[in-house]
C-alpha cells in the first residue's frame, strides 16, 4: 500500500464516502446520546455497564463502517475507511475535551477499529480474486470429456 495514496482523492466514489461517513455519524450519535441519557438516569443503568457498552461500540461502529464502505468499492480500502472515519470524528472530539483519558481511549478505538474493518474488506476482496482466478483457470484447461471429444 502506498501510504501517500491514501489522502489521495482522485477516483474516489463520494457517494460510498459520503454515505460511510454519514452512518458512522448517525450510528456514534445514538451511541453517545444512549450513555449520556443512561448516565443521566443512573438508577436504571449503571455507570459500569455503560463504559464498556461505549468502548466496545466505538470499535464497532468504524469497523463495520470501513467494512461495508470497502465491500462497496473493492479497492483503496484505507483511503475509504480514513474519509469516512471523519463521520466518526465529528461527535467524539467535543467528547475529548470534556472526559480526557476516555475521550482518547475512543478516539484509539475509532481509529483502530475503521483499520480493522479496511483490513477485512481487503482480504475478503483478496480472496474473492483468488477463487475468480482459480475458476478462470479451471475453466481455461480442458476437461476430460473435451479430450475424448476431440480424441486426443
Amino acid at each position: 500500500m502506498d501510504w501517500k495514496r491514501i489522502f489521495d482523492l482522485k477516483g474516489l466514489n463520494w457517494w460510498v464516502v459520503l454515505s460511510g461517513m454519514g452512518m458512522n455519524f448517525i450510528l456514534t450519535s445514538f451511541l453517545l446520546l444512549w450513555a449520556t441519557s443512561a448516565l443521566a438516569q443512573e438508577a436504571d443503568t449503571p455507570p459500569m455497564f455503560v463504559t464498556p457498552v461505549m468502548a466496545i461500540g466505538g470499535f464497532l461502529i468504524p469497523l463495520m463502517t470501513a467494512y461495508v464502505c470497502g465491500r462497496l468499492t473493492d479497492e483503496r480500502f484505507l483511503t475509504y475507511a480514513a474519509y469516512s472515519l471523519l463521520g466518526y470524528l465529528i461527535p467524539v472530539v467535543p467528547g475529548v475535551l470534556t472526559s480526557g483519558v476516555f475521550g482518547m481511549l475512543m478516539l484509539a478505538f475509532g481509529f483502530l477499529g475503521a483499520f480493522n474493518g479496511a483490513t477485512l474488506a481487503a482480504r475478503r476482496a483478496m480472496k474473492r480474486r483468488h477463487q475468480i482466478k482459480q475458476m478462470m483457470a479451471d475453466e481455461a484447461r480442458p476437461s476430460d470429456e473435451d479430450k475424448e471429444w476431440h480424441g486426443s
